[in-house]
């Protein structure tokens, strides 16, 4: 059977798992096969999630339109 795509959570510029290893399926709803599975994420997730775009804020407001697309 095929491997289905893992949609990670985005922390930091990095794929991250989420922190208590669980993944939701998203099913095709006219087949019912399982097209992917997303991070099942919890609070501690968004907390590091937070946490990592509070320091990342004060470069990233300084920077231009232009870098922040790169």
């Amino acid at each position: 059977m095929k491997e289905v795509a893992k949609i990670y959570n985005w922390i930091n510029g990095k794929e991250v798992e989420p922190d208590n290893a669980l993944w939701i399926d998203k099913y095709d709803p006219h087949t019912g096969k399982i097209l992917s599975k997303f991070a099942d994420s919890i609070s501690t997730d968004v907390s590091t999630a937070i946490e990592a775009s509070c320091l990342a804020y004060n470069d990233w407001s300084r920077s231009t339109a232009i870098q922040r697309g790169k």
